[in-house]
Parts: C-alpha cells; structure tokens; sequence
C-alpha cells in the first residue's frame, strides 16, 4: 500500500514539474545558455582575495568582461540586428565563436560572428553578418 502511495506522489511530483518546465519556456523571455556571464564577478573576487598584483590585473579585467557581457546581452536581446552595426563589441573565442571582419564595397568593416561547435567547426548556418 505504501509503494502505491509513493508512486501517485511522484506521479504528481512529475505532472508539477512538467507544468512548471512548461510554463517558463512559454514565458521566458530570456535565460542564459550557460554560466558564462559569471566570469566577470569570479575575477573580481579574485581579484579581492589576492592582494598586490593579482588585485591589480585580475579585477580591471573582471569589470572589462561584465562590462562586455552585459552589453552583449542587451544588443543580443533588445535592440534590433540594423543597429547592431553601432555596438563596438563582438562575439569571440571568449562565448565560443569566431569573428571574422572585412571591408565591404561601402568602404566600411563589417563583422561576421559565427558559433562553433563543441569539435571547433564553424556553423554557418547560425551567422550573424554585422
């Protein structure tokens, strides 16, 4: 009687869970793929545990990699790809892709950021021109 007892629980546990998991992707509007956002604050922290030249290095870099992300995350999220063009920061090898730039017939640079895989081949199916 007590494995029947169990098993509607965790039947209803799973039927909970399931609603929740559906709920947020319908109303998400915008979750981070990965911790990557987190390396900025970890190099600060750093940064403040060491002392002397570590603290120096690793905390400027720390804000440089925030500053970096969160302007990503805005350009990725809320402002439409046209205006792209007038955000200096790129994707790099640092979110997993690659950043190819050339001059186009407008005499201007234009960027191309191409994801990889985790084998290190590009998918160009997925890039952005910029």
């Amino acid at each position: 009687m007590a494995a029947y007892a169990t098993i509607i629980a965790y039947t209803g546990l799973l039927n909970i869970t399931d609603d929740i998991k559906k709920f947020i992707i319908e109303h998400q509007t915008y979750i981070p793929e990965d911790i990557g956002f987190l390396h900025g604050p970890l190099l600060i922290v750093l940064g403040r545990v060491l002392s002397g030249s570590g603290r120096v290095i690793l905390e400027p870099i720390g804000y440089c990699i925030m500053i970096g992300e969160g302007i990503l995350r805005f350009r990725d999220h809320y402002l439409p790809q046209e205006y792209w063009k007038y955000i200096a920061y790129h994707h790099s090898w640092f979110d997993g892709y690659e950043l190819k730039s050339y001059v186009g017939e407008d005499h201007c640079i234009h960027y191309i950021e191409i994801p990889k895989n985790p084998d290190g081949t590009l998918r160009w199916d997925e890039a952005v021109y910029i």
